[in-house]
């Protein structure tokens, strides 16, 4: 997995690609708290549009990382996820957590 942070006034965009899953989450864990450690940074928005896959471990990271938004004070978005992605996020539930667009 790989990611970029784009700041973009008071969003953080946080552009993943590859495979969301168990090994990758630490990775996604670093570079997330970048979003969450920008003072300046009022919403987050994950961009998924580069993922082909998300594991149940994955999504617990994302879980962890959406309570430590709003224990920061800052929003979470979910964007431009395919189809299979978003399959997964439903069955899981998670379309009722997270804010998909």
């Amino acid at each position: 997995m790989q990611s970029t942070l784009r700041v973009e006034g008071s969003t953080g965009m946080l552009r993943l690609s590859g495979r969301l899953e168990w090994d990758s989450v630490s990775q996604f864990n670093r570079a997330a708290a970048a979003a969450l450690g920008n003072p300046g940074i009022r919403e987050v928005v994950i961009d998924f549009s580069e993922v082909e896959f998300v594991d149940s471990v994955a999504m617990g990271g994302l879980l962890s990382y959406r309570e430590r938004c709003e224990k920061a004070g800052k929003t979470l978005r979910l964007s431009n996820y395919s189809a299979p992605v978003r399959r997964a996020l439903v069955t899981a539930n998670l379309h009722k957590l997270f804010r998909l667009d």
